[in-house]
């Protein structure tokens, strides 16, 4: 007899199913006859996880039935994991032995035990199921399942473990006979490895061994409230990315220590290190809420208050752990960590405000966005302006290098400092002059675009999710972001070609875009953002085609005043709209781009940054830095785009490309261009040693730009960078050994004081030190160079 007949089979009926479910494609059954249940679930077994409901659910609800959904029981349980490397948690029972005590401490013999694979499930089987008549019923099962598993994990805690209190009447277990695949590679049976029907108890036995008090405690306490649309407190969370690798790690769900990679493992993995910092039970489930939206993992999970509480207690009940927080990377060789060669890197700041002022077109549309922002923010409003005449003259201008107007454009704020504002105001301008059709906010997929634009093929996408989509990019984990990063990195260069789509299921021929146009308006936090910069996503050409501008300090609240359109602002707009370059009627599907002319010595100017850009290029060559290789690339090509949409901003009826624009867009493109690569230098790392590398340096950069030369003591480095002594050691002699910081020790009566500083040759604000050949930045000779060869 299966252990599932057992438990049930008195119970299931047509209104009490078993429920069935499967991890790996997170699928229910619900099944009225136990045979067809064991049936599909040794059947699923072949493939996938599969586990069944521990309670009985009253007919066929959404997902896997919640409380109210909860019909019957069979039986009590205690799911006790086993100390292994899929567990996040150390303090746990280690052998089959471990598991004995506990179970032969407990006032009733179980009735069954079944290895799970990474732990033991443990039955106490009930002389009738316990089918609920009322409510008061099933209150009182409830009480009972978790009364009881806390009497398991009380006795754990008598041998230093922690067991989380897993009794909750909605919980499921791994059905036995069927395979564990948390390392897939590596499946182990779940298997019976004592049972005897015989034993069986009433819940008249069981209720008394239950203390009041015990109860009470292992039902948790914790008041949340619950969003899908929160995020962790920023001070708290900067601080933790800032000195915990493990919680960089984790949040990014790069933990390869980690053999259960669920999402669930990363939840408590996360709760547990944010307990250990101090955060409170509000912030933790923020944090896993926010974790859980960032990756796409379920966020709606996040949101059963019974799955958080379970999770932040468990992790309180691990956080003492001292080494929760403690990383001992192996020391990998940084041979190339200085380079003669390097190039100086300095910090070129925030975008200076004038150039975010384009004549025309685009300071109208920006002012306006100003006007009407509960807290203006002027980089934000610039990009939404200037994305909005990028699209109104795609496909209708080019420069006589047949570059187009299409850009990626980002612009990353934190929280609350209104984002949406100017994705409003583009969206009611193109509303009024009937180009709603063109407006896409969100990225489904590579083919969704595709087939959008093969219907409008110009098309500006205003989305809030351009984070998301790199840091999925840099993990390399998910299909559908794939299919969109490639499909952006073609779409950029097919503007003034025909781009060829996909064949579809039973069609052999394909169709074509002729001179598609899409033009992006992206924002993004910067914490998201940085965290998911690396020389990879620099190598595959995306983070080169996008122009990134970093907002500052949140503007101040000013009174709302409602959206009006100005009168020029929709004339202009109404002009661009109407104007079909070419003849005939074909110009909507082969449009003929009017030619803009440069001006007075413009295209010389814009042929002497493209040949300053050929020059760095040719640099980063010699240094076989294809991350730096792959910005400088698109340089030139980013100053011409800018060029042709500031010449259409300042005057739509008849644009022409002056020197002003090209003075314009060539200062504008380095400045950005010199600000990326920096901000990859300081953040992208090739690995987690290289990164502890890079987070000492700064730290004493920020200490010499508050106290000069002098010497940094190691008590004040060890608060800020609280790594285990041997991680110090290994980052101290590499980065002595490579001349980028300098190193002493005073004798005392005691332990010697330690000391360190940068070294000094690194006297000015430049960061010396290549870290993998992260980036460089220029230096005037190679602007002169490519003056004198221009001339």
């Amino acid at each position: 007899m299966h252990l599932l007949e057992m438990l049930f089979d008195k119970a299931i009926s047509n209104d009490r199913n078993i429920a069935i479910f499967t991890v790996q494609n997170a699928e229910t059954k619900f099944f009225s006859d136990i045979q067809a249940a064991i049936k599909y679930a040794k059947g699923k077994s072949s493939q996938c996880d599969v586990y069944y409901g521990l309670g009985l659910v009253e007919g066929n609800p959404k997902g896997r039935g919640a409380f109210d959904d909860i019909a019957a029981i069979g039986g009590l349980w205690a799911d006790i994991d086993m100390a292994c490397d899929v567990h996040a948690t150390s303090s746990l029972p280690e052998s089959l032995d471990d598991v004995g005590k506990i179970l032969s401490a407990l006032p009733l013999k179980p009735s069954a035990i079944i290895k799970s694979g990474y732990g033991v499930h443990a039955y106490w089987f009930l002389k009738e199921p316990f089918i609920f008549a009322n409510n008061q019923d099933r209150e009182r099962a409830a009480k009972l399942a978790k009364g009881w598993h806390g009497l398991v994990c009380n006795e754990s805690s008598k041998y230093g473990w922690s067991l989380p209190n897993l009794g909750d009447i909605t919980r499921i277990l791994r059905v036995p006979g069927t395979w564990n695949y948390k390392i897939p590679d590596k499946p182990l049976p779940v298997e019976i490895i004592f049972c005897d029907d015989s034993i069986r108890y009433s819940i008249e036995e069981i209720e008394p061994l239950i203390p009041e008090t015990n109860i009470a405690a292992i039902v948790p306490q914790v008041n949340l409230s619950l969003r899908l649309d929160v995020q962790p407190p920023a001070d708290k969370f900067f601080e933790a990315m800032q000195f915990s690798p493990k919680f960089r790690d984790t949040w990014n769900r790069q933990r390869a220590d980690l053999a259960d990679q669920s999402q669930s493992s990363y939840d408590l993995s996360l709760a547990t290190i944010a307990v250990y910092l101090g955060w409170s039970d509000q912030e933790v489930a923020d944090l896993i809420s926010a974790a859980r939206r960032k990756h796409g993992q379920k966020p709606e999970k996040s949101q059963r208050l019974d799955y958080m509480q379970r999770t932040i207690a468990q992790a309180r009940a691990s956080a003492s752990d001292a080494t929760i927080l403690q990383s001992s990377p192996e020391p990998q060789p940084i041979d190339d960590l200085e380079d003669d060669d390097d190039e100086e890197i300095d910090n070129p700041g925030a975008t200076p405000s004038h150039l975010l002022n384009v004549p025309g077109f685009v300071n109208e549309v920006k002012e306006l966005t100003l006007k009407t922002s509960p807290h203006p923010e002027p980089v934000l409003a610039f990009c939404g302006a200037f994305s909005l005449q990028a699209f109104m003259a795609a496909r209708k201008v080019r420069d006589s290098y047949d570059n187009r107007t299409n850009i990626y454009l980002l612009g990353l704020a934190r929280s609350g400092t209104g984002k949406d504002q100017a994705r409003k105001i583009n969206n009611r301008i193109l509303c009024d002059v009937g180009l709603s059709s063109c407006i896409g906010d969100t990225f489904a997929s590579g083919e969704g675009i595709e087939d959008k634009l093969f219907c409008q093929p110009s098309m500006l996408f205003q989305t809030d999710e351009i984070d998301s989509i790199i840091s999925q990019i840099n993990k390399g984990r998910d299909g559908r972001h794939d299919s969109i990063m490639s499909l952006l990195l073609k779409m950029y260069s097919a503007a003034n070609s025909v781009y060829p789509m996909r064949v579809k299921a039973g069609k052999t021929d394909m169709g074509v875009i002729d001179q598609p146009s899409l033009v992006i308006f992206g924002t993004a936090t910067p914490l998201h953002y940085y965290e998911a910069l690396s020389t990879k996503m620099l190598d595959n050409g995306f983070l080169a085609r996008m122009i990134i501008l970093e907002c500052q300090k949140r503007g101040k609240s000013q009174k709302l005043t409602p959206i009006q359109i100005p009168d020029s602002v929709k004339r202009i707009t109404k002009y661009w709209a109407e104007f079909k370059p070419g003849t005939g009627n074909m110009s909507s599907f082969h449009p003929e781009p009017a030619l803009i002319e440069f001006s007075g010595k413009a295209e010389e100017l814009i042929t002497e940054f493209s040949l300053y850009a050929d020059n760095e290029y040719d640099l980063a060559e010699e240094k076989n830095n294809d991350a730096v290789m792959s910005v400088w690339a698109r340089a030139a090509e980013k100053a011409h785009r800018m060029a042709l949409i500031y010449a259409c901003s300042e005057n739509a009826i008849r644009p022409v490309i002056t020197e002003s624009a090209v003075k314009w867009a060539t200062e504008f493109v380095e400045h950005l261009t010199k600000r990326m690569l920096f901000m990859v230098h300081e953040h992208a790392s090739e690995n987690d040693f290289h990164s502890l590398c890079k987070r000492m340096v700064r730290l004493l950069r920020q200490w010499r730009d508050k106290n000069g030369q002098s010497w940094m003591p190691f008590w004040k480095i060890n608060r800020k960078l609280p790594w285990q002594e041997k991680v110090h050691e290994e980052v101290r002699a590499a980065l002595v050994n490579q001349r980028v910081i300098e190193y002493r020790e005073i004798k005392t009566g005691g332990p010697p004081k330690r000391h360190y500083k940068l070294a000094a040759e690194n006297h000015t604000d430049c960061q010396k030190g290549n870290f993998q050949n992260s980036t460089y930045l220029r230096n005037e000779s190679g602007l002169e160079k490519a003056r004198k060869e221009c001339k």
